[in-house]
């Protein structure tokens, strides 16, 4: 194993001094990347049904991830106010906490432009997909975008199966 590693470590230094650049050599990796299907479980369970992986996280960060899963379209954060309603009902699905003082305080958070909440959940939200998958792939799958400009989650949405009633 050690042995075909530093084969291919000597294989890239020779492209690299034959004059391709890193990034043609990374996409000729990403060229034969195939993404995982998503799969969203009546219990919102997130599932990458193609590489049986389940990501797991905190009520708050999936409920931003679905959230921007539903909006294809993407969403600018400074926008994020005109959705609380919708915020609110998918979290109350996904947490399993009945203080509705509590949520209602962490949707304010969330959508409060002075606040670094949401930027804290998208960072959750991307952390959870790195631990399971390398990042060539969890970048399809978590939430992004240039600042100031609509953020979302690039993923093909034919690849999402949304099995939860919320959803359907």
């Amino acid at each position: 194993m050690y042995m075909a590693a530093q084969e291919v470590r000597d294989s890239i230094r020779q492209l690299l001094l034959s004059g391709f650049s890193a990034s043609i050599i990374r996409s000729w990796l990403d060229e034969d990347v195939k993404l995982s299907r998503l799969r969203i479980t009546r219990q919102f369970k997130i599932l990458l049904v193609d590489y049986d992986k389940e990501i797991k996280m905190g009520p708050l960060p999936k409920t931003v991830f679905l959230f921007f899963l539903r909006h294809p379209e993407g969403v600018r954060f400074s926008y994020l106010q005109d959705y609380v309603q919708e915020l609110k009902d998918i979290y109350g699905c996904v947490s399993k906490n009945d203080d509705l003082h509590k949520m209602n305080d962490s949707i304010t958070a969330l959508v409060d432009p002075f606040n670094n909440s949401i930027n804290e959940k998208c960072a959750a939200v991307k952390k959870a997909f790195i631990l399971q998958i390398d990042d060539r792939i969890a970048k399809n799958y978590y939430i992004s975008g240039a600042q100031g400009e609509e953020k979302g989650i690039p993923l093909d949405r034919s690849l999402v199966e949304w099995e939860c009633e919320l959803f359907i």
